[in-house]
């Protein structure tokens, strides 16, 4: 057992109703250093703001958060979870936010990093941008940086016979182990336009320290 999870959204799909909780990344330290065997397990949780949803079949929507926990013993025991999204919980005018589906990665000095979808620069929380974060210091604290100045909405069913749900769910975060971390993301590539596109692009961005 690794830790508690609770359901985000409305425990099906999040506001646009897209699929949700496609929860879990492992990262492994193999630095070699003196924090080599670390373990970092990241997801998406909903336990810190909900609001009543009458379309919910839980009668709640709950806001997605991003968490961490960390195990330095080979995965027999885990560390409280801590909050990787390090901004406000809710927006001035009420509205929660949802930052979502993260993936993460160590480098060769023994640095964290996670990547994950945002709506924090929507009032409404609905358009989607995306975010990363470096943690130097054993995932107990982290930098929360925007890495693509679009925005864009929350398009799916475009492959409708797969299935209606599906967002794009291309994104992980890899290291070149030279303090470089990459991450892959899936947006539309046509959103400066705000015009859909048939089917979502994948991007690649460089995350440094």
């Amino acid at each position: 057992m690794v830790t508690d999870a609770v359901p985000t959204g409305d425990g099906i799909a999040l506001q646009g109703y897209f699929r949700t909780w496609l929860t879990g990344s492992l990262a492994v330290d193999n630095s070699g250093g003196k924090t080599d065997g670390a373990l970092y397990v990241t997801w998406e949780d909903g336990r810190f703001n909900a609001r009543l949803d009458v379309e919910s079949p839980f009668g709640l929507y709950r806001n997605a958060n991003v968490l961490i926990t960390r195990s330095f013993d080979g995965g027999t025991s885990w560390s409280s979870p801590v909050r990787v999204d390090n901004g406000a919980l809710q927006q001035r005018n009420g509205f929660g936010i949802d930052h979502f589906e993260p993936a993460a990665a160590v480098d060769s000095t023994g640095a964290l990093a996670a990547c994950w979808y945002d709506r924090r620069d929507d009032p409404v929380n609905y358009r989607i941008s995306r975010y990363c974060g470096v943690s130097t210091n054993l995932g107990s604290s982290w930098t929360n940086v925007r890495v693509d100045p679009r925005s864009w909405l929350p398009i799916h069913a475009a492959d409708a016979l797969v299935n209606p749900y599906y967002l794009g769910d291309y994104d992980t975060v890899a290291t070149d182990r030279t303090k470089t971390f990459t991450g892959f993301q899936s947006a539309y590539g046509d959103v400066s336009l705000n015009a859909p596109v048939p089917n979502q692009d994948v991007f690649l961005v460089h995350i440094r320290e």
